[in-house]
């Protein structure tokens, strides 16, 4: 997937002082109060070849978009300071194409990835998170929207999920949230 990375590939770091576009700060599962999800569903661009790192030292869930059909997905966890996991659920569903392929990324023994949803057109990523990061990649239509719905210890995990839209890590405020790539 190197290859098909931007020349100009933006860096941010996800810190524990990003202010979410709803105004609500979330840094920490204790802190997380299950209100600050509004119902429904938000449309969002998502840059292409932008990519964002997360700290394995906070919570958070990324979403990247590569280009020409190549995604990224990671979460992590603020284990190191709470001495808690994260228990994460990512459901990705294409709504104007398919996902061909699908690949773990550093997953242990008691997480998975699999088809799921409808006619198995989704893809299902379980993962319990502590001091690594777990993720996966995929590969989709070169374009397509894809709807992703979050969940964090059994609960609306939005405020924790970030992408970049036009330079900027941007994070949800729904449970599910439709990434439209920038450019195929």
């Amino acid at each position: 997937m190197i290859g098909r990375l931007s020349a100009l590939v933006q860096r941010v770091t996800l810190t524990a002082t990003l202010v979410l576009a709803s105004g609500c700060y979330a840094n920490d599962p204790l802190d997380y109060d299950p209100s600050y999800c509004q119902p429904g569903s938000e449309e969002a661009s998502i840059d292409t070849g932008g990519i964002l790192i997360l700290d394995p030292g906070r919570v958070g869930a990324t979403a990247e978009y590569l280009g020409d059909g190549a995604w990224r997905f990671a979460t992590a966890c603020d284990t190191a300071i709470t001495n808690l996991r994260c228990h994460w659920q990512l459901t990705v569903t294409p709504l104007d194409g398919v996902i061909t392929t699908f690949a773990p990324e550093s997953l242990e023994d008691d997480d998975f990835l699999e088809p799921g949803g409808v006619g198995d057109e989704s893809v299902v990523f379980d993962a319990v998170s502590d001091v690594d990061i777990d993720g996966f990649t995929l590969d989709a239509t070169p374009g397509a929207t894809l709807r992703v719905d979050v969940a964090l210890d059994g609960a609306c995990g939005g405020p924790f999920f970030f992408w970049l839209d036009r330079g900027e890590p941007l994070g949800g405020i729904t449970p599910s949230v439709e990434l439209t790539p920038s450019e195929p």
